[in-house]
């Protein structure tokens, strides 16, 4: 059995939008829910939070995140991770892989996933600077504890980074 998730039939907002050019799943309080990326919406992109309708088979969109910046790619990869290996997902990283600043090329956002309530953005990760075009946030993983503290670690791409020979960043996971 699968299941087809569409709101670009009932939006016509969403159109040309790219909806599901990444997926990843949470667990929060019990519940799962899809999380989409739509990097193309109204060209600055949109991460769309599904959830299950207990009284149906089918899925509504429960919450919502716009990017900022025109042309950023806000939503194309995202990556859930369960810090603290209590089979809850505690964060949602949303890789923004064209971002640009005079000396950034890219960067992900780190959200919040609390039990009930909507994702809430609670940080920015970044590669180097001088790397204007280094597409940070262009892949990302969740590694589960690679160091043993406790804490699971994600890794990010940025393949453009280091003369295009690129570079791959791993942030180790912390409290707070």
């Amino acid at each position: 059995m699968s299941n087809f998730i569409n709101v670009t039939s009932q939006d016509s907002d969403m159109r040309d939008s790219y909806l599901g050019y990444d997926v990843t799943m949470v667990r929060s309080d019990g519940q799962l829910f899809y999380v989409a990326g739509a990097p193309r919406h109204k060209h600055v992109g949109k991460v769309v939070v599904f959830q299950k309708d207990m009284g149906s088979d089918t899925w509504k969109v429960r919450h919502h995140l716009d990017g900022e910046q025109i042309g950023s790619y806000f939503g194309a990869e995202l990556t859930s991770v369960d810090l603290d290996s209590d089979g809850e997902t505690d964060l949602v990283l949303i890789g923004v892989p064209l971002y640009h600043a005079s000396d950034i090329g890219g960067i992900v956002h780190v959200c919040h996933v609390r039990p009930g309530e909507n994702f809430t953005c609670i940080g920015t990760l970044r590669g180097s600077v001088n790397y204007p075009l280094g597409r940070f946030g262009a892949a990302l993983s969740s590694l589960g504890d690679i160091n043993w503290d406790g804490l699971a670690d994600v890794a990010v791409g940025a393949p453009l980074e280091d003369e295009h020979r690129g570079a791959i960043y791993i942030f180790n996971g912390q409290i707070g």
